[in-house]
């Protein structure tokens, strides 16, 4: 399981914003944390997107600064969005990052060209700023995974909705990750799963409707509020767009309560989130469904049951009942 980052911030990017260079932390299915020694990783310098509104991004259009206020992209250096949003395109050679930051919201980055993401010394982040939501359309590709970083980003809403190729783990640091391709969270299988962790914020991976991923997701913390809504750990905002299945291993870490809500206003033809695949843990963990005003619910129709967990069903008035398990 890769590194994730302590919150240590040590110098300012042209923005004004501050960035990371703390201790690398790694998360352990149980929950636990260790100092880990830095791998290799790539130099980069931070530059900002200059366009008040769409442009494109690419190796020649002088759209950046610094040095100056017309410098062209350099790959692998780290991007700041903060102009007041706007389709921003990849030209088809693509482009290569280190970091990927939205200071103001309304951005979408879209193809045809592919966005790698690779190793730097502050990771391989995407995020974005309090009250953002920004889209990433275009393919994300490389080989070192990608985090979503709420302790750099400070919890804005970064929505995944390429068919993404890109190896290694996904990470959710204390902010919030939406998938909304089924290719949204890359590559499956051994080595390519997400870690949804809190480390003293809100960390939530969301799913819309309409999609099926084989993505084995490690869950650990209750989630947070987001534009006035709780949301779990995982949390599903797909009435309306079909079913939603997760076919992968799902593990609860780190002990205490993991957390599963819904959005939105569930009508006579909704959506089902499917949990099909087997769900594990750690030891200690509860599992706790949030339902939400708006009448979402959750069905149990798990066979076998699970027998491993504490499930808990929160309800409006935030009054819990205990359901057996052997009812799930």
């Amino acid at each position: 399981m890769k590194s994730y980052h302590s919150e240590s911030r040590t110098h300012l990017s042209p923005s004004g914003r501050a960035r990371r260079s703390g201790v690398p932390l790694k998360s352990t299915a149980a929950g636990i944390l260790s100092i880990l020694a830095l791998a290799a990783t790539t130099s980069a310098a931070p530059r900002t997107y200059l366009p008040a509104g769409a442009g494109p991004w690419d190796l020649a259009t002088t759209n950046w600064a610094p040095p100056g206020a017309g410098a062209v992209w350099v790959n692998n250096d780290e991007a700041t969005f903060n102009q007041g949003g706007g389709n921003v395109t990849i030209a088809a050679a693509g482009v290569s990052a280190t970091e990927v930051q939205f200071d103001t919201t309304g951005y979408a980055i879209n193809g045809p060209g592919t966005l790698t993401m690779v190793l730097g010394a502050n990771q391989r982040d995407i995020g974005g700023a309090p009250g953002t939501v920004s889209h990433i359309n275009a393919v994300i590709a490389g080989s070192d995974g990608v985090d979503v970083n709420g302790m750099l980003t400070n919890n804005g809403i970064i929505i995944f909705n390429g068919v993404n190729t890109y190896t290694g783990e996904t990470g959710v640091v204390d902010g919030f990750l939406r998938a909304d391709d089924s290719a949204g969270l890359g590559a499956t299988g051994a080595g390519n799963g997400t870690v949804v962790l809190s480390l003293g914020g809100a960390a939530v991976l969301g799913f819309s409707g309409g999609l099926t991923t084989a993505e084995e997701i490690t869950l650990q913390g209750t989630g947070g509020t987001y534009f006035g809504s709780d949301r779990g750990a995982l949390d599903y905002e797909g009435f309306g767009n079909g079913d939603t299945s997760l076919t992968g291993t799902i593990t609860l870490a780190g002990g205490g309560n993991v957390e599963i809500s819904a959005q939105g206003s569930p009508s006579a033809d909704d959506a089902d989130f499917n949990l099909n695949g087997p769900i594990d843990g750690t030891g200690g963990e509860n599992l706790v469904f949030l339902l939400n005003p708006n009448g979402t619910n959750f069905r149990q129709e798990r066979v076998p049951p699970i027998l491993a967990f504490l499930c808990i069903f929160d309800g409006v008035d935030r009054e819990t009942e205990t359901v057996s398990a052997a009812s799930f």
